[in-house]
């Protein structure tokens, strides 16, 4: 039995789509990656614990949220919680968008939203409408997260590109 070194660098990497996934929000609504093709994504992941980058991150696109919904991006917080466990994202910041639970955080690890332990890290990942990965920062393997301003620098420049398209 040989025993795989674990590495979250090979996980969602610029370029690619995101996986599938399908998880439930605070409000017990399902949300699933194939009902968001289409859209520009920003996935927002905590570490689930008093994290000075998670809640820097969340208040950062809070700020910028009317910004990001006027240009039809949905945005997501995913938080590693147990089921039915009311806990929302990170103490002391409400958001206005969704969130939702990462159930023992495989989503997390399925994104590569880790740290080298393989325990959930602050991590964003900014998609285009085709669901391919335009940013993303892993904060587990030392990347620095985005401001807001950098945020919808990626946005603008992603509706500004030649592959745009209206729905």
């Amino acid at each position: 039995m040989s025993l795989a070194l674990f590495t979250p660098f090979d996980r969602v990497l610029p370029g690619q789509r995101l996986p599938a996934y399908s998880l439930r929000s605070t409000s017990n609504q399902r949300v699933r990656s194939a009902d968001l093709f289409g859209r520009r994504l920003v996935l927002a992941f905590t570490d689930g614990a008093d994290d000075v980058s998670s809640r820097r991150m969340l208040t950062r696109l809070k700020e910028i949220y009317p910004t990001l919904v006027a240009y039809g991006v949905l945005v997501f917080a995913i938080a590693p919680v147990e089921a039915d466990t009311g806990f929302l994202v990170e103490p002391g910041v409400e958001v206005p968008f969704p969130t939702l639970r990462d159930v023992a955080g495989s989503v997390h690890r399925q994104f590569g939203a880790i740290d080298w332990s393989g325990q959930p890290a602050t991590s964003l990942f900014v998609t285009d409408r085709s669901e391919r990965v335009i940013y993303r920062a892993l904060t587990g393997l030392g990347e620095r997260l985005p401001t807001g301003r950098d945020v919808l620098a990626m946005i603008q420049f992603d509706r500004l590109s030649p592959g745009y398209w209206r729905p």
